[in-house]
């Protein structure tokens, strides 16, 4: 029927998600709290990451919401160090 000689497995390169940054730039900011703002008022219905949920579900619950706002907030006004 055939021969098969090889195999090339070519990888796509994926950039790891982290929880927070939401437009993607390494930096958790004022710039993605926007972006959840707008996501969160539905002006946005996505995120420029590769993984929405993972970058935006910042209380751990499965969704985004203004849950995962008011945890945004306290992390940067500085009353919690860290992210899920």
């Amino acid at each position: 029927m055939f021969n098969v000689n090889w195999f090339k497995f070519i990888g796509e390169s994926v950039t790891p998600v982290t929880t927070g940054d939401l437009n993607g730039d390494n930096s958790i900011d004022a710039t993605d709290y926007a972006l959840m703002k707008k996501y969160i008022l539905g002006l946005i219905d996505a995120f420029p990451v590769q993984d929405d949920l993972k970058a935006g579900d910042l209380n751990l619950d499965g969704v985004i919401d203004s849950l995962d706002f008011a945890v945004f907030r306290k992390y940067l006004l500085g009353i919690i160090t860290e992210l899920p």
